[in-house]
């Protein structure tokens, strides 16, 4: 059985999708950790970002992190809002 029919379409929200369909526990799992994804990959980047500061501390080259850290947090409100409102 597929999770949804509509899951990969390109125009359907996923998070939308579980908010129609409570009780579908296949969708509801897949967007649990399609969230933990969206939270994570931006997390490690900022880490690879921090260890190629240090890099590039040795190279004379000038990386703000304070840039990444604000756009993070940002993103990081937004998915905690979207989780929040839409209690998946």
């Amino acid at each position: 059985m597929d999770i949804h029919p509509d899951r990969n379409n390109p125009t359907v929200v996923l998070f939308g999708l579980v908010h129609r369909n409570p009780a579908n526990s296949k969708l509801h799992r897949y967007a649990n950790q399609m969230w933990w994804l969206a939270i994570l990959i931006p997390l490690q980047c900022l880490a690879l970002a921090g260890i190629e500061t240090l890099v590039s501390k040795l190279k004379d080259y000038d990386f703000n992190p304070w840039n990444a850290l604000t756009f993070l947090s940002g993103w990081l409100l937004g998915m905690i809002v979207l989780k929040t409102t839409l209690r998946f």
